[in-house]
């Protein structure tokens, strides 16, 4: 009786979904600066769009491309306001249950509930030492997806200078920040300086230009307590490499790529590769992200946008694509694609991710549907923004406006909330071995 009575009043409530609307909704600042900058005509496109869907539920046909692109960034915010706004409206049928039932209910054995209590209790246990949630302000819907967890190896894959560096190491300031790991990095192609730029651009939230001297020295060393970079002047082995790893005593590690090692690239050498770094996980705990790029295939005509708003564009690499075979889609636990149309007037801004593979779905994490990425924003460089949301606003040091470079407070560049911190150039000088980082 009580499965008929919810069939009959959330069917009800679906019949008249479609004629329900809304007196109010929540708008973003976010939403206003995104659209401050627009010409008039593409403004109040966008603005008809947004009440229209957040109101009405009804989308509208665009005329301008721009503002149809950056509406697909702004309605994912929209969906998840309505839904919560569909699950205020739905039948509380836990009213109207029995209340026999209830009493029923409570009559179970103390013994039995408490032995699936501890089963439930350890099991969740398990689950929660194997993952971390991303932030807590994106959740469900980063968390849904991605998933950082100890001991595993995963794989990056894409397209040359689509800013694969540059979102993975946005991924570990926000990791590093929020659950105090320690990352160890060689990127080949990279230097050490531009890496560090951009960490503090995203740390402080603040164009570099625009940082004092005081900010950059205190926030270098801060990150440098959390970040480890080896040198890429010198040409590694891959068991020399993973050796630096583990004296670095990090949590994660990265090697940005895999081509830039000196080792065979045939399809043995690659799993002998992956099973030495698959070893090294295991022994010592640590995850490993390994940057790839795709192979020849990827970037001829077959790979083009042929139609749509996209229509001469590259598409985003299948994880089949990557540059040596499938060893690297088989031996990892995720896998993750990163892309971006690099010559779109809009898109160019906005950087995709799409989870090919997750090994273990029960610790978190999922496959993003087919041709729907997760949208990056690039957010001028200061970090990314996920539906409008920035994961650093919150753990960034406080800033005044009423500052100048000269009334900034004095902080020394080696000691921050009472902890003795020695910058990278210290280091070196204080060490005594010639490990090269």
């Amino acid at each position: 009786m009580r499965s008929q009575t919810r069939r009959i009043l959330e069917g009800f409530f679906n019949l008249h979904k479609q004629q329900m609307k809304r007196d109010s909704m929540i708008f973003y600042r976010s939403f206003y600066e995104s659209v401050n900058g627009l010409s008039p005509v593409i403004k109040a496109e966008l603005y008809d769009a947004i009440f229209e869907y957040g109101l009405n539920f009804q989308e509208i046909e665009f005329t301008n491309e721009i503002s149809k692109a950056l509406f697909t960034l702004i309605k994912p915010q929209l969906d998840a306001n309505i839904k919560r706004f569909e699950n205020g409206k739905k039948p509380k049928t836990k009213q109207i249950e029995s209340k026999t039932e209830a009493k029923d209910k409570q009559k179970e054995s103390k013994v039995e509930a408490n032995n699936n209590v501890n089963v439930n209790v350890n099991k969740n246990e398990n689950i929660e030492e194997r993952k971390l949630k991303f932030a807590d302000a994106l959740k469900p819907f980063l968390d849904e997806y991605i998933r950082f967890k100890p001991n595993q190896l995963n794989i990056i894959l894409g397209h040359d200078n689509v800013g694969k560096t540059y979102w993975i190491n946005w991924y570990f300031l926000t990791l590093a920040l929020k659950h105090d790991l320690k990352f160890c990095i060689w990127s080949g192609e990279n230097k050490k300086a531009t890496i560090l730029r951009d960490l503090l651009q995203m740390y402080y939230g603040i164009r570099f230009k625009d940082l004092t001297y005081q900010q950059i020295t205190t926030g270098t060393t801060i990150i440098e307590q959390q970040f480890k970079f080896i040198s890429n002047k010198n040409l590694y082995k891959p068991n020399e490499l993973l050796k630096l790893f583990e004296e670095s005593e990090c949590n994660v590690a990265l090697i940005d790529p895999f081509t830039g090692l000196d080792r065979q690239m045939d399809f043995q050498s690659n799993y002998n590769f992956l099973n030495t770094c698959r070893d090294f996980c295991n022994k010592f705990g640590v995850t490993i992200y390994i940057n790839t790029h795709p192979n020849s295939e990827s970037g001829r005509s077959g790979n083009i946008y042929q139609e749509g708003e996209y229509k001469g564009h590259l598409k985003a690499p299948l994880k089949d694509h990557i540059e040596g075979g499938k060893a690297f889609s088989n031996r990892c636990d995720d896998l993750f694609v990163i892309h971006r149309l690099v010559k779109h007037e809009t898109m160019k801004y906005v950087t995709w991710v799409n989870v090919e593979k997750v090994k273990d779905m029960d610790t978190g994490g999922q496959h993003t549907s087919l041709n729907d990425p997760i949208m990056f924003d690039f957010n001028s460089g200061l970090g990314f923004k996920v539906n409008g949301v920035d994961p650093l606003q919150n753990v960034r040091p406080k800033q005044s406006n009423s500052f100048t470079a000269k009334q900034l407070p004095l902080i020394e560049p080696d000691v921050v909330n009472g902890k003795q911190l020695l910058s990278f150039s210290e280091k070196m000088k204080q060490s005594k071995d010639d490990v090269p980082f």
